[in-house]
């Protein structure tokens, strides 16, 4: 019995981290949702319009995608970091046979960027937005962190047509 024990309470702590992790990724998967058809839907392409739907502050404004994500993460106690390596917003043609990046959202400078060629007026209704979130998930079991690192990355993405 002495034997089994620490291996019981081994695998009970291991199925919770797993717990944890799976938690957190539906957490995500929610966020990342909620950012992309708030990118949908208050898309413009006038002056102030595409950028004002996006920042790049720490604590985004609710009013933005980067704050709907964080708004999501933070009810479920998650902080979701609003940089280039956390969340990205790309958007792509619709209306080519091949998804082709139209215009991504950049981090540095706050404002939407054409890729490709296009011209300003993409990204336009019909064109689909991609919101991209990481989160480092380090597990709560030191033993388990040591079996599979010290932390590892979850991934949520999002596609939604702009209307």
């Amino acid at each position: 019995m002495a034997l089994i024990t620490p291996l019981l309470v081994f695998i009970l702590l291991g199925i919770l981290d797993l717990g944890r992790a799976y938690y957190q990724y539906t957490v995500m998967t929610n966020a990342v949702r909620e950012g992309a058809r708030y990118a949908a839907v208050n898309w413009s392409n006038s002056v102030g319009g595409g950028a004002a739907t996006n920042s790049n502050a720490a604590s985004a404004p609710f009013n933005t995608v980067q704050g709907r994500i964080q708004y999501v993460g933070n009810t479920a106690g998650m902080t979701f970091l609003n940089d280039a390596a956390h969340i990205t917003v790309t958007y792509y043609d619709g209306n080519s046979a091949a998804l082709v990046q139209c215009a991504h959202w950049a981090t540095a400078t706050n404002t939407i960027v054409q890729d490709n060629s296009y011209p300003v007026t993409q990204p336009r209704t019909g064109d689909i937005v991609k919101v991209h979130l990481a989160y480092t998930f380090t597990p709560i079991v030191p033993i388990l962190s040591q079996v599979t690192g010290a932390t590892f990355n979850l991934i949520a993405d999002e596609q939604v047509r702009i209307e």
